[in-house]
């Protein structure tokens, strides 16, 4: 009979190793899928664009890379938005450009949801959209 001894430390260090196996993984995909959503997200003044972050992080048993705009407005544009209307008063108030801009509703938006896209294009795994 074989006896076969398994070497924790160096399985530890293949797993959790920034330069090895699944981290670089990880690591490229998350990469792979910030320059795609870059590449691919709308642009009007740039700004959502240029607040792409992306981050791999290790909590043990689960290697987590994110990719995100953190721009106020990106879910809006990920993911649209129903009509908006005025609750305590008549009107919208709001600035676009440093102008005040005044408006009985704002119209719905269909979304764009290039972050989704880019991981679907980047990543070599299934993905699935839980439905929010």
């Amino acid at each position: 009979m074989a006896t076969v001894r398994y070497n924790q430390a160096n399985i530890f260090r293949l797993l959790h190793s920034p330069a090895e196996g699944p981290h670089r993984k990880v690591s490229s995909v998350t990469r792979k899928t910030s320059a795609i959503a870059k590449a691919t997200v709308k642009v009007d003044t740039g700004r959502l664009k240029n607040t792409h972050t992306e981050s791999v992080t290790d909590e043990g048993t689960l290697l987590r890379g994110r990719v995100a705009a953190t721009a106020d407005y990106a879910l809006a544009v990920h993911q649209g938005h129903k009509e908006i209307l005025p609750v305590n008063g008549n009107v919208l108030v709001f600035r676009v450009n440093g102008q005040l801009v005044y408006a009985k509703r704002v119209r719905a938006t269909k979304g764009d949801p290039w972050l989704v896209n880019a991981l679907k294009t980047a990543s070599p795994w299934p993905v699935v959209v839980n439905p929010t």
